[in-house]
């Protein structure tokens, strides 16, 4: 019924979110018209019916692609340093991209979460493990508090 309908919806756009790290999902009868940068997937085993993706990115997306790798890189380097989950520690970043650097200071909250922080300085000079995501080099260091 509607109900099942709707559970089953809920959660693809949960799935579309996370694998594709998508911002939004939107559902259209057809393919929209004003989108340019479309690509076209069929679903397997499922009638009438396709995933249309918008393949243009802003610098919103961008930021956030650069934000997922920074924040991969400080958590393998923790791994290596032998940290555990819950184990807080003090970051140090250095980001000479001027823009990249001025969403991560909007977004640090974000990235304590993201690592486990209780701090971020944002450095002048370059850190210990360095880094690119995207077109863009950073390094960072930290210590267990």
């Amino acid at each position: 019924g509607d109900a099942t309908v709707e559970k089953a919806v809920v959660r693809l756009q949960k799935i579309l979110l996370s694998s594709l790290n998508a911002l939004q999902v939107t559902y259209y009868q057809h393919a929209p018209e004003d989108v340019t940068d479309l690509v076209k997937k069929d679903l397997a085993g499922v009638k009438d019916a396709a995933i249309y993706l918008d393949t243009a990115r802003d610098d919103k997306l961008v930021n956030l692609a650069r934000f997922r790798e920074l924040t991969r890189a400080i958590q393998a380097q923790r791994k290596t340093a032998g940290l555990h989950v819950k184990d807080v520690i003090s970051l140090k970043l250095h980001v000479a991209d001027a823009k990249f650097l001025e969403f991560l200071q909007k977004n640090t909250e974000s990235i304590k979460d993201a690592v486990t922080a209780s701090d971020v300085d944002f450095a002048k000079e370059k850190q210990a493990h360095e880094e690119k995501a995207e077109d863009v080099e950073f390094s960072f260091g930290f210590s267990k508090r």
